[in-house]
């Protein structure tokens, strides 16, 4: 089964069923990331606008706005590069300047 909604898609929560998201009701949000699980239902991680954390919704407690964010909103392009030792601990590679 095909998701509902796309990776940056704008959406308002209007459903939500857990008594602890009630506080998000009528919330704009922006999806980041989905996932199916073994019942075919998808779960999103939306962020949520004005609050700097993500939460899980289901997509029956979501509502399309029909619009899109850029990318470019949330990120900015800029990137780390990261090693890993034989310890499988990871580090940051410093840029050769």
């Amino acid at each position: 089964m095909k998701s509902k909604f796309d990776f940056f898609e704008r959406v308002k929560i209007v459903n939500p069923l857990n008594p602890n998201k009630l506080k998000f009701k009528e919330k704009l949000a922006v999806i980041f990331g989905k996932s199916q699980d073994d019942k075919g239902l998808w779960h999103y991680q939306i962020k949520i606008e004005n609050i700097d954390e993500g939460w899980y919704f289901l997509e029956n407690e979501l509502e399309s706005l029909g619009t899109f964010a850029k990318r470019e909103d949330f990120y900015s392009g800029e990137s780390i590069r990261v090693g890993v030792t034989k310890n499988g601990e990871g580090y940051i590679i410093e840029d050769d300047k």
